[in-house]
């Protein structure tokens, strides 16, 4: 009998993994097709890497620059008109972690509840540039944001914290964005 109870116990703690959290919510999308394209009256969108990207986490799975080529190449949609180009460039794309030990009396003393802590910084400018590239108007955003995910979170559960930020960084970028090109360039 304590046997099946010590099991009953044991059972209820676990729990079945699903494709969505405990809001309803879905997990980011990978693609950002889902973001609403920006007309920009120029004739060619570019992005390019100003630096290399740090990622200095063993367990971030997830590349900020991959994330954010795919965001600019879906929000930023040229309309062929004239000479001139929108360009992207990433200056800073940088994945930090660290793990952070449990602040209580029973989870600090049996070391257990910690935190794995993943601060993610992008920093891109934005540059209008005439045909002779010229350039006309430029404004560098920067946008942070910060997750914390249980150390004894399962692999789904982590890539799924991971896809929320970037994707929470992004729904950050996204109103600036928006602001630079229609109302600092006037695209």
């Amino acid at each position: 009998m304590r046997f099946a109870f010590l099991a009953l116990l044991v059972l209820s703690g676990c729990h079945v993994i699903s494709h969505r959290d405990i809001n309803g919510m879905r997990p980011a999308a990978q693609s950002f097709a889902h973001v609403e394209a920006l007309p920009v009256h120029v004739a060619a969108v570019e992005i390019e890497s100003g630096v290399d990207e740090i990622i200095v986490s063993n367990d971030f799975v997830f590349s900020l620059y991959d994330h954010g080529y795919s965001y600019f190449g879906n929000k930023l949609s040229a309309s062929g008109v004239g000479q001139d180009v929108l360009v992207v460039r990433f200056e800073e794309a940088n994945v930090i972690g660290e793990h952070v030990n449990a602040q209580g009396g029973v989870t600090q003393a049996l070391d257990v509840g910690g935190v794995d802590r993943y601060r993610l910084s992008l920093k891109v400018a934005l540059e209008h540039r005439a045909g002779d590239g010229r350039v006309l108007y430029g404004e560098t955003l920067a946008v942070q944001q910060l997750v914390g995910v249980s150390e004894h979170s399962s692999l789904v559960q982590r890539e799924e914290a991971q896809l929320k930020a970037i994707e929470g960084l992004f729904s950050t970028l996204d109103p600036e964005v928006e602001r630079v090109v229609r109302d600092g360039m006037r695209l």
